[in-house]
């Protein structure tokens, strides 16, 4: 018996573009997730041939009956609106005692150096994943009243996920739009933990020295292995290939080492910037806390006093009458007259929270 994928193969063929903008603007709509079915499917088999619209404008194509073959994996690398992942066209349904093609072929993209969409990438047919798609939705809504309900609560963080800008609520309601490129501090990275007693700017300055160097270390030793001669010949043996199509041979190896170091050096970056925010905020706290010291009026009080006494003190009597005196009792006369105005400033304002010895 047959199996439900061995139906009649097809070969890409590519409707002009006016085909598929007619259908986009009059029968797709502008929403995000809506979709026009341009082929019926074969029910138990595939699911035909589906427009969906996605964020910012951006559609898809996707056929479930195509079958590619090698000459269209050839073609679709010289067309980067044309998509085949591993398995189009063949490949079951992840879902269980589903036997419909959980792949489909991207015959049309309408950004190309976008995210491959979320269709090519799960395993699942168009059915299945629509059906996730909607229960996740409904489970969000379940437990977060703001996707459900208008009404005003404390707006959290909110990421956009994939290659868009990413936007942030704050929690005075203001937005912000960062960059898709942008890197987010978010939490401790592995390797490091937030500041906090017995681990202060002291500590964490030891800590934040050594993963700067270690960074620096691995970002040279990046630089290094691309700029080294084998790196160069790997460029250029690419090139050649690029323009030559019969120099396959010619082809570099794979970059895992120039990956595996890129991942490092990144890490250990990332561990940087995140203890250098600890330092700051310890610091921070260091000296608000010092200030609030300085601020205690009884303090303040203290020692305006004394000031106050030693510039009455003439010089003199500082230093007795043959010039040499003693300046111990002076000394001496300084710290009573602080004691005094700390116990005068203790009768006026009891602080039952301290005690003074």
């Amino acid at each position: 018996m047959a199996s439900p994928l061995d139906f009649s193969s097809s070969h890409i063929q590519i409707p002009p573009l006016e085909e598929f903008l007619t259908d986009v603007d009059h029968k797709l709509g502008r929403a995000n997730g809506n979709i026009y079915h341009r082929h019926t499917g074969v029910p138990g088999v595939h699911d035909g041939q589906i427009l969906v619209r996605l964020k910012k404008k951006r559609f898809v194509v996707l056929d479930y009956g195509i079958q590619p073959s090698e000459a269209d994996h050839q073609y679709a690398l010289t067309h980067p609106h044309i998509k085949i992942p591993k398995g189009a066209g063949h490949e079951s349904c992840k879902t269980p005692d589903c036997p419909k093609v959980g792949v489909p072929v991207c015959i049309y993209d309408s950004e190309p150096n976008e995210t491959d969409s979320l269709y090519l990438r799960t395993g699942l047919c168009f059915s299945c994943q629509r059906n996730l798609n909607e229960k996740r939705r409904t489970e969000r809504k379940r437990t977060n009243p703001r996707l459900s309900t208008e009404e005003e609560e404390e707006p959290s963080m909110i990421y956009a996920m994939g290659p868009s800008p990413k936007k942030f609520r704050y929690k005075n309601g203001s937005m912000v739009e960062l960059a898709s490129d942008a890197i987010i501090v978010n939490g401790a990275v592995e390797g490091t933990r937030h500041y906090g007693e017995g681990y202060g700017f002291q500590e964490i300055g030891g800590d934040l020295l050594h993963c700067s160097r270690e960074a620096l270390m691995e970002t040279e030793r990046l630089i290094e292995a691309v700029s080294s001669g084998a790196a160069s010949a790997a460029v250029a043996a690419v090139h050649g290939a690029l323009l030559d199509d019969s120099a396959h041979d010619s082809l570099p190896p794979g970059d895992e080492e120039i990956n595996s170091i890129y991942h490092k050096a990144f890490h250990s970056l990332s561990k940087s910037i995140f203890l250098l925010t600890q330092w700051k905020a310890s610091w921070d706290a260091a000296l608000e806390a010092a200030h609030e010291t300085v601020a205690d009026p009884s303090l303040a009080d203290a020692v305006a006093s004394a000031a106050a006494v030693a510039a009455a003190t003439t010089v003199p009597d500082m230093m007795g009458d043959n010039g040499s005196g003693d300046p111990s009792s002076n000394m001496a006369t300084l710290l009573m007259a602080a004691n005094d105005e700390r116990k005068d400033h203790d009768d006026d304002e009891e602080d039952p929270t301290m005690e003074y010895v």
